[in-house]
């Protein structure tokens, strides 16, 4: 590689942030649900099947392809639950198709990462909205205090918007 393939690369990696709320803002305009309800009809309408299977006792569901994507998530979870890790499921079928394991391959996933983020961004937004009014902040924390796991997934979703100018900035000079 290059030096210039590697600034060429370093710049497109730092540009991440900027691509991926691109690609957000058009994906919430037709993904914004009210009810676990109208979630669930919205996941089924797009042809992803959602199927209650046992997972491992940390993870609350996880994304496989098989014909079409299927979103598997673990039986007995509370609706909150149910509601925000269905939205995030749905987060990395449309933002991380590529990633997505077969279903016969399926392993357990890695906790955290930007891909995490992203799909928890997704995932708030998808559920509240823009937060445009109290009603719709009080419905975020909700989400958030219901677990204290849920603040680390929060923090990871903060220190990804921490340094998101300076990146653009440093990618602009590259």
């Amino acid at each position: 590689m290059t030096f210039r393939q590697y600034i060429a690369q370093l710049a497109w990696r730092l540009r991440r942030p900027e691509r991926f709320l691109q690609r957000l803002k058009l994906l919430v305009k037709t993904h914004r649900v009210g009810t676990l309800a109208e979630l669930e009809q919205l996941v089924r309408s797009q042809g992803i099947d959602i199927i209650q299977v046992d997972l491992a006792p940390r993870i609350s569901g996880l994304v496989a392809m098989d014909d079409s994507p299927l979103i598997l998530l673990q039986p007995g979870l509370p609706s909150h639950l149910r509601e925000l890790t269905l939205a995030h499921e749905l987060g990395h079928v449309h933002l991380h198709p590529e990633h997505l394991a077969d279903v016969q391959n399926v392993s357990l996933p890695t906790v955290g990462g930007i891909k995490d983020n992203e799909a928890d961004i997704f995932a708030l937004l998808c559920l509240v909205g823009n937060f445009s009014s109290q009603e719709e902040m009080l419905r975020i924390f909700r989400y958030v205090l219901t677990d204290p796991k849920n603040l680390r997934r929060w923090w990871g979703i903060y220190r990804y918007f921490l340094f998101y100018d300076l990146r653009i900035q440093i990618a602009q000079c590259l």
